[in-house]
């Protein structure tokens, strides 16, 4: 999935929690970095064009087509976006440091395990190799990815950002 509904429905069901101290914010990033599994066990595509499933994109980084990494770093973008939005005009104040980890949790397991400049490191450290094997495992299997007609593909992903950007705006 792309990182935007991963970051919006992070923060969606930390905005369930009730305000207060470290420990709620901490349960906030326990929620979104949980939320990031089971996003990627439902089918959808990695990309919303070009290729849509990570195993095509072999070799380094610096190899991969300029419309994935361009894709890539949009989609980080927008989803940055909107989520600070969200959270600076939407979200109330007490509750802007439980749904901002929420979000920053949810982030995190694409963040350790796809970004270039890092990952072959993160990869190999010992908490977080078990962590890539487990994101690995619940992700949904890239046949059926390259299965998924254009409207599933993205409608899963579509789904997630509206239903939490209901649930941040309305709640």
């Amino acid at each position: 999935m792309t990182i935007t509904p991963h970051i919006l429905a992070g923060a969606a069901l930390a905005s369930f929690l009730p305000t207060g101290s470290v420990p709620i914010r901490l349960i906030g990033f326990a929620l979104g970095f949980t939320s990031h599994y089971v996003l990627d066990a439902i089918p959808h595509w990695e990309r919303l064009y070009g290729i849509h499933y990570n195993d095509e994109l072999v070799g380094a980084y610096s190899n991969w087509p300029r419309y994935v990494t361009f894709q890539a770093l949009a989609d980080t973008f927008i989803g940055c976006a909107a989520f600070f939005t969200i959270l600076i005009f939407i979200v109330p104040d007490q509750s802007r440091a439980t749904v901002f980890w929420g979000g920053a949790g949810a982030a995190l397991p694409d963040l350790m395990d796809s970004v270039p400049w890092w990952s072959e490191y993160t990869k190999r450290l010992p908490v977080w190799r078990y962590l890539t094997r487990l994101h690995d495992w619940v992700h949904s299997d890239y046949d059926l990815q390259r299965k998924l007609p254009l409207f599933l593909g993205i409608a899963s992903q579509a789904a997630v950002i509206i239903a939490a950007l209901l649930i941040l705006m309305l709640g």
